[in-house]
């Protein structure tokens, strides 16, 4: 007899055939695989994307006060400082001057929507406190987020009051 009749010995021709057929495939993937690609020297750092980057956030700079100057915060769409600011901090998210401005303009916005409210202006003042909550997240100042959740409740309140006197004032119409 060929086979052996242990169990144990039975399985030693198949996981040797398994063995050789990795074996050989390994040897063929080494030689024909991606190892050219591996043993090539690392590229130079690209220093004109740096300098690109660079003249960029300048670019955008210049795009910031002229639009702050026109009064352009957050529309036209594409062409406003708060567009400009959030490109600047994608490119270089530590940018103190792009910090720095973009508190200047979150604490516009929250001074506007103070006068909006005082005005009776819900919707102008709703739409500038979200203005202002969609850059919050580059607010270091405590004092200003909070001074955002303070104008919020203001502006709640006085929508409330609004509708209480209309309400009123039509019951008295009766």
């Amino acid at each position: 007899m060929f086979w052996p009749t242990r169990p144990a010995t039975k399985l030693a021709l198949p996981i040797a055939c398994v063995l050789g057929i990795t074996a050989a495939g390994w040897w063929w993937y080494s030689q024909s695989g991606p190892q050219a690609s591996s043993k090539a020297p690392p590229p130079p750092p690209n220093t004109t994307y740096v300098e690109t980057s660079n003249n960029k956030i300048h670019d955008l700079s210049i795009k910031v006060r002229a639009a702050m100057d026109a009064g352009r915060l957050y529309t036209p769409e594409g062409d406003n400082a708060q567009y400009y600011l959030t490109s600047i901090l994608v490119l270089s998210p530590n940018n103190r001057s792009a910090k720095a401005t973009i508190t200047r303009l979150f604490g516009m916005y929250l001074e506007q929507a103070g006068e909006a409210i005082t005005d009776l202006k819900y919707a102008k003042a709703n739409e500038l406190l979200n203005q202002a909550s969609q850059v919050s997240f580059s607010i270091q100042d405590q004092t200003l987020l909070e001074q955002l959740s303070s104008l919020r409740l203001d502006l709640f309140a006085a929508q409330q009051q609004s509708i209480i006197k209309k309400e009123r004032e039509q019951e008295i119409e009766r």
